[in-house]
């Protein structure tokens, strides 16, 4: 697979989930049997996603899953992946971000339009491609595997998402605030099951 963002897989051990990002790299490459980078882990979020959440629950570390539809909608592209809770801050964990910054899906000619209203739209990975200056956080993403949640990474990673609304006219600006929101309505929603 060939990426528009140019990225190699952090080999850091500042914390533990640097740690458990490496080890559930490793595992999955050995069950699948395929080196990650190459393959971009198309369609395996869920998959991906279930293998680090064992590995932060034998660190006993609190997380949520989370998926795109439960943010933007149905109308975007699907992707589940988790949020984790370490020393009173939270990550965005996502291990399989990689399989949107494909090259050939990430093009301007991917959009589609009829009478105003998208029916097709490039990859999350446009995004960036369209907001240079934010391109740090798709890469600390990529390489590390996860990054702080902040006003910041929420806004730019489920913006990322957003671009690939379908059957609609109007263009909105979310606030990161509403996102941030969004990510504390779930956890809430989980401490109650």
């Amino acid at each position: 697979m060939e990426y528009i963002i140019d990225f190699n897989f952090s080999n850091k051990k500042e914390n533990i989930l640097d740690l458990i990002v490496r080890k559930t790299r490793q595992e999955v490459e050995k069950e699948l049997k395929i080196d990650i980078k190459k393959h971009g882990l198309t369609n395996k979020c869920d998959y991906v996603r279930n293998i680090l959440a064992k590995n932060l629950d034998e660190e006993k570390i609190d997380y949520d899953f989370i998926e795109t539809n439960q943010i933007l909608g149905n109308d975007v592209v699907g992707h589940s992946f988790l949020v984790s809770y370490l020393e009173k801050n939270s990550y965005i964990m996502d291990l399989t971000y990689m399989q949107f910054f494909d090259k050939d899906n990430c093009k301007k000619n991917n959009y589609q339009q009829i009478d105003g209203i998208t029916i097709k739209a490039p990859l999350p990975g446009y995004y960036y491609i369209t907001n240079p200056n934010d391109i740090d956080i798709a890469k600390n993403i990529l390489e590390n595997g996860y990054i702080k949640l902040d006003e910041r990474s929420a806004k730019v990673y489920l913006d990322s998402f957003y671009l690939t609304r379908r059957g609609r006219r109007l263009d909105i600006d979310i606030k990161a605030s509403t996102y941030l929101n969004a990510f504390d309505s779930i956890k809430r929603k989980n401490k109650c099951k």
